[in-house]
């Protein structure tokens, strides 16, 4: 008798892993490449030739089925081991290829991820490299769902689904315009109180540096500060502060060259320290492509 699971492929024991962790077809689609449409039809080759159940469908809620349970760890090993297979034969002097889909939040796309890049590509030529950008948060989300391999970002994740390497240092400057009543002075953070503030996304690891910094202090940016903006990037944050809308805590890389200038200028609140740590992150049990290990091996 004919062992149905020969005809399994590779192909469709990762599109299933990708249904599996990103918990929708749609979200597996479009971290693979494929149409919605081609992945359902993999997934129900593959329930053909298994012969079980694997996803249970609600309209567009999927869980999956016990089967499907026991069958996830062992198509990631088998993953795994194709991605090691395939190192090896690219460490005996094959040429990287494919595509490679990163995420980051904004500073480190803009500026810890280019250089970078720059030397992944003179390296490996042949491998396309997306980036995806958001907040912090939602590019941990990223990498939870299987949308991208490695996310960027200024949080430490917690928890045991993920895995971490530190990418660099930063640190938060509280800036003004050149006009504003407390540009270039020293103070105590207890004048801070009734200031204007521009605020990030509440994903934001800038937000959430800056809101336990200030709170160690005995401020609280939501009761002691007058939040006017919240803006979803360092760069609009600079903007509205040169615009004289209020005051900020954004990253000393994006506002370097006003500060030269002075066009904007640092306020220092005695006691507060804003120093940070970017993190690569990765999935844990995810096995990483071997286009993926490269990008790790530059930075």
């Amino acid at each position: 008798m004919r062992d149905k699971r020969s005809e399994v492929s590779l192909r469709q024991i990762e599109v299933f892993v990708r249904v599996f962790e990103a918990g929708s077809f749609s979200r597996a689609a479009r971290a693979l490449g494929l149409s919605q449409p081609t992945v359902s039809a993999h997934l129900k080759a593959l329930e053909a030739e298994l012969g079980v159940s694997l996803f249970a469908r609600r309209g567009r809620v999927v869980r999956p089925t016990v089967s499907a349970e026991k069958l996830h760890a062992q198509a990631q090993r088998l993953l795994q081991l194709k991605d090691e297979v395939l190192a090896s034969v690219f460490d005996s002097g094959g040429e990287l290829r494919g595509e490679l889909v990163i995420g980051a939040s904004n500073i480190p796309a803009s500026y810890l991820l280019p250089k970078r890049l720059l030397r992944y590509g003179q390296l490996h030529p042949a491998v396309r490299v997306l980036l995806q950008t958001g907040d912090s948060r939602s590019v941990l989300e990223m990498v939870h769902r299987g949308d991208v391999t490695l996310g960027f970002v200024g949080i430490e994740p917690v928890g045991r689904r993920y895995e971490s390497r530190p990418l660099g240092r930063d640190r938060l400057v509280l800036v003004a315009h050149a006009g504003h009543p407390l540009a270039g002075r020293r103070i105590t953070p207890q004048q801070l109180r009734g200031h204007r503030l521009i605020v990030r996304e509440p994903g934001s690891g800038t937000r959430r540096a800056a809101e336990t910094a200030l709170a160690e202090l005995g401020v609280s940016m939501n009761d002691d500060l007058e939040i006017v903006l919240e803006v979803g990037s360092n760069e609009a944050a600079r903007q509205a502060v040169a615009a004289g809308i209020g005051i900020s805590l954004v990253s000393d890389l994006s506002v370097k060259d006003e500060l030269k200038h002075g066009t904007l200028r640092r306020i220092t609140v005695r006691g507060l320290s804003l120093d940070r740590e970017f993190y690569c992150v990765s999935s844990r049990g995810r096995p990483l492509a071997s286009a993926a290990q490269a990008l790790l091996a530059v930075l």
